[in-house]
């Protein structure tokens, strides 16, 4: 982590780089990538609305489960075409 502020403070932050920088940008790293992203996904797929999906993918995330919300099985008939099945 040093090694990263470092570099910073030397070729993009000339007058120093804040205490908080690099643990707010894993924070916010994390936040979208665990978080924005499969809340995205189960917009899209699920057809749920934004605030459910960031409610299902926190709940999952932290393994409270409360089993309110649960992904269908089957996936919606446009992208169908993607899933391989092999139970016939």
């Amino acid at each position: 982590m040093d090694r990263i502020r470092d570099w910073l403070e030397k070729n993009l932050f000339p007058n120093g780089v804040s205490y908080y920088f690099i643990p707010s940008c894993y924070t916010f790293g994390g936040l979208i990538l665990f978080i924005a992203i499969p809340s995205y996904i189960f917009t899209v797929m699920e057809d749920w609305t934004m605030l459910d999906a960031v409610y299902y993918s926190f709940i999952s995330l932290s393994t409270i489960g409360f089993g309110d919300f649960i992904p269908s099985m089957e996936p919606p008939d446009k992208y169908a075409t993607y899933v391989r099945n092999d139970t016939a």
